[in-house]
């Protein structure tokens, strides 16, 4: 499942850049979504469940449409700004944007549980499917009413990168492909790869930590805290808080950041580039995966510690003692 919905937005960006564009890409996957949601919620029907209503809404349906928005929708938010005169607005916009989408998930781990638990399954997908069909009515309502900023399809830049490379190697230069010195890209877009490129090690090392710190939180920091000492105040935490922990992180610091820290950056004329505060928070996620190895070591000390005292120095390996 998180296979397909982390490979399909690359799916959406296509047909948005080549044929439909940003605006009906969204609509188009938001309906295919909503197909899928509806099967999903007849399936915990016993009068209409059918093995196929799960897999394929699963496997199918909700999977590549997700993927589908999930390329787009920030681009379409990005879009309705100009990209100079708004520079401050479009750095809010991606900073409530993304809290936005983990205030979602908040509710979506306090409410959707409850739902399971006193309703059934039917209420709770139907919770997020009525969610999903007022986004997708706001959308349609504004496209109608002509507020949004439309930008038509201009090709596939990905192929367009591979395309210009190609060419570079058979020239063995990048500058013989502008059109201004007889080549068949124009001169902007030549520099546009170029910056590319010389920014691609960089995406490359800074995205790897921490997307390793993020999804470790689901995997090994949630099997980690279940063989620690969790009783906090007489309290026995749960492992899986972690999950919810992260949202309710990322909407608290976000509202500081954008209400407290960036305006005060700003008036002493501090403010980071985009890069740097990438750099910053990629950082810390290789701290927190440090922070958790060393944990992963105090943990695993004193279990063997405990093993030792327990059953004898003979049930303890040389490399453990």
């Amino acid at each position: 499942f998180n296979a397909v919905l982390y490979a399909t937005p690359l799916l959406g960006s296509i047909l948005a850049d080549t044929l439909t564009g940003v605006n009906f890409t969204i609509l188009g996957f938001s309906i295919l979504y909503m197909l899928g949601s509806v099967i999903l919620t007849l399936s915990s029907v016993r009068s209409t469940s059918e093995p196929w209503m799960v897999q394929l809404p699963l496997l199918g349906l909700i999977t590549v449409d997700a993927g589908g928005i999930k390329s787009c929708v920030n681009v379409m938010g990005a879009q309705q700004m100009h990209p100079y005169e708004h520079k401050e607005l479009i750095t809010r916009f991606f900073t409530y944007f993304y809290a936005s989408i983990n205030l979602g998930a908040v509710i979506d781990v306090i409410v959707t549980p409850a739902l399971l638990q006193q309703v059934g399954f039917t209420a709770s997908f139907v919770f997020p499917l009525a969610f999903l069909v007022v986004a997708t009515i706001v959308l349609v309502l504004g496209d109608f009413m002509n507020r949004y900023v439309k930008a038509k399809p201009q090709g596939f830049a990905v192929l367009e990168v591979c395309k210009v490379t190609a060419f570079s190697i058979a020239r063995c230069s990048m500058d013989k492909n502008k059109e201004s010195k007889g080549g068949r890209s124009k001169d902007d877009f030549i520099e546009y790869t170029k910056v590319f490129f010389y920014l691609l090690p960089l995406f490359v090392v800074l995205i790897i930590p921490f997307n390793m710190a993020y999804n470790n939180m689901t995997t090994a920091f949630r099997t980690q805290g279940l063989k620690m000492d969790r009783n906090t105040f007489g309290w026995n935490m749960p492992a899986a808080l972690m999950q919810i922990v992260d949202p309710i992180a990322v909407v608290v610091i976000s509202v500081l950041v954008d209400r407290v820290l960036y305006p005060w950056l700003r008036k002493h004329g501090r403010m980071p580039r985009v890069l740097v505060r990438f750099c910053i928070g990629s950082v810390l996620g290789a701290l927190a995966l440090i922070s958790a190895l060393i944990v992963e070591y105090v943990v695993m000390a004193s279990m063997v510690h405990h093993l030792y005292l327990v059953a004898g120095p003979s049930v303890v390996p040389d490399s453990r003692r």
